[in-house]
């Protein structure tokens, strides 16, 4: 047995946070020096690796020079039916105006971070209303939200094994519940390689197997890493084949004029995924911001940029045309935000994916 085999190698397997997924099965194990090289041979261990942290929640821009007092106004939420979304982040803020729009959960015994709570806030604005227009009188939410703080402060005992943890507690919910829609703005700070798949991967990649569910994921804000190394490809879990992968553009599809943003991660996905990220969308970049209600406030917005912001922008104008057209399924929904995303002339997939989606729904009409 491994685990016979690791203990006489004094290697540890913590089997108790074991994941199994269709014929793989993923287990996190604590070793000293070079202990996991003797085990190495046995002949059904695929790879060993060391275990990633989870990316910062630090947006990658914000901008000081947009960060202004408005005077929005929210309606309140008067349908208790309302189409619900679920967002795993650090936790956030609900402001009174966002009462019954946004409902915050947790798990007990756990403690969120200010920087985890902010950054979950600012996805709740993206997903709620897109990059807000600061001289509009009101914003009118396109869903409610259900946000689970996955990522909390871990005990310095449980602290390496924080990504087994965060995939649990998204694994439980997602099975636990019907949601038609999900957002991931986390993820391991981990470049994807053609050669191994990822326990957060392959968890949701079966998750979503059955299609009755649209997962955006934002796909990483390390494009200016090195290219040639790899280090600037799509974080995991963005190779999932069955999420809708979101990079960042510098403006809306139906502009003039847009790219994608700088820090945008970038392709090509695994096999059979090829062309990640699926589709930009909007994420902001220094010289045009993507503007969000500040964390703990609905009189003030802020100018931010990320691809955490892209993806929730991208999932409203899916539940968009959700609300619009009720017979059309989470997979016919990914297949025409793909199909109708702007392209260039001269389009690079690597880069764009697909193209980029517009902000106005009757592009998609």
């Amino acid at each position: 047995k491994l685990n016979d085999l690791a203990s006489s190698k004094n290697i540890e397997l913590i089997l108790d946070k074991r994941i199994h997924t269709t014929g793989l099965c993923f287990i996190p194990a604590y070793a000293e020096g070079n202990n996991i090289d003797k085990i190495e041979k046995y002949s059904f261990l695929r790879v060993a690796r060391p275990i990633p942290k989870l990316r910062e929640f630090t947006p990658l821009y914000r901008s000081h020079s947009i960060s202004e007092h408005v005077n929005i106004d929210i309606p309140e939420c008067q349908n208790v039916d309302y189409r619900k979304v679920a967002v795993f982040d650090g936790g956030c803020f609900v402001p009174d105006k966002l009462k019954g729009w946004v409902k915050s959960y947790g798990w007990p015994n756990t403690t969120i971070t200010q920087d985890g709570v902010n950054h979950g806030s600012q996805v709740n604005s993206a997903l709620l209303f897109g990059s807000i227009d600061k001289d509009a009188k009101i914003l009118t939410p396109s869903t409610t939200i259900d946000n689970y703080a996955v990522i909390t402060q871990e005990t310095q005992k449980e602290s390496p094994y924080q990504l087994f943890n965060v995939i649990n507690k998204i694994k439980q919910v997602i099975e636990d519940n019907d949601y038609e829609f999900i957002n991931l703005s986390i993820g391991p700070e981990l470049p994807i390689d053609d050669n191994e798949v990822h326990v957060w991967t392959s968890v949701l990649d079966e998750l979503l197997s059955n299609g009755k569910t649209l997962l955006t994921v934002a796909a990483g804000n390390n494009g200016e890493c090195d290219v040639l190394s790899g280090n600037a490809r799509i974080q995991v879990p963005s190779d999932a084949v069955n999420a809708l992968s979101v990079g960042a553009s510098t403006n809306h599809g139906n502009e003039i004029y847009w790219d994608r943003a700088s820090y945008s991660a970038m392709g090509p996905g695994r096999m059979p995924g090829k062309v990640k990220p699926d589709i930009l969308s909007f994420g902001g970049s220094m010289d045009k911001m993507f503007i969000a209600l500040a964390p703990q406030s609905t009189d003030r917005v802020e100018g931010i940029a990320g691809t955490s912001f892209a993806a929730p922008a991208a999932l409203r104008i899916a539940v968009m045309l959700k609300n619009n057209f009720k017979d059309l399924t989470p997979l016919g929904i990914k297949s025409l935000l793909i199909h109708r995303a702007f392209r260039k002339k001269k389009h690079n997939h690597n880069e764009c994916g697909w193209g980029c989606i517009s902000n106005d729904i009757d592009d998609f009409v």
